[in-house]
């Protein structure tokens, strides 16, 4: 995805390694969410947490602390290799070249976001328009 997206940014010139960069992190971010969100919903009904998984830490220092995790891991394992690297790896992919469309790869991370929240209310119950949705995992 880093590579795709680099080259979409190079060939319209607009800063590439930057854009790229961010759109990882947009992908790392909307992964983890769901998976934050699943393993809260899985450990309250495991009950294993009572109230949240860490109660005594203001939501706003979770928040900037997620963050500049995101930022430090895809920093770490994607910004720091030249798009040499990147190319060499992916340029004999010919299938995955022309099959796999840029926005594909843009609407990737809101699919994952949003359609990971969605199947939660199915799976573990809550409320859509008014109406309560009985979980297929609820107590």
């Amino acid at each position: 995805m880093y590579y795709r997206m680099y080259m979409a940014y190079e060939a319209k010139n607009d800063s590439p390694a930057l854009r790229a960069f961010i759109y990882i992190c947009l992908c790392v971010s909307s992964i983890a969410v769901n998976i934050f969100l699943y393993l809260e919903k899985i450990l309250g009904y495991a009950s294993v947490v009572t109230d949240r998984l860490l109660p005594d830490v203001d939501p706003l220092i979770m928040k900037i602390i997620y963050i500049l995790v995101v930022l430090i891991y895809s920093f770490l394992v994607y910004s720091r290799r030249d798009i040499r690297y990147y190319e060499n790896l992916f340029d004999d992919k010919e299938w995955l070249n022309t099959h796999i469309k840029i926005w594909m790869l843009i609407l990737f991370p809101f699919v994952v976001l949003f359609g990971g929240t969605l199947l939660l209310v199915p799976l573990f119950g809550g409320e859509i328009m008014g109406n309560e949705v009985v979980g297929l995992f609820c107590k």
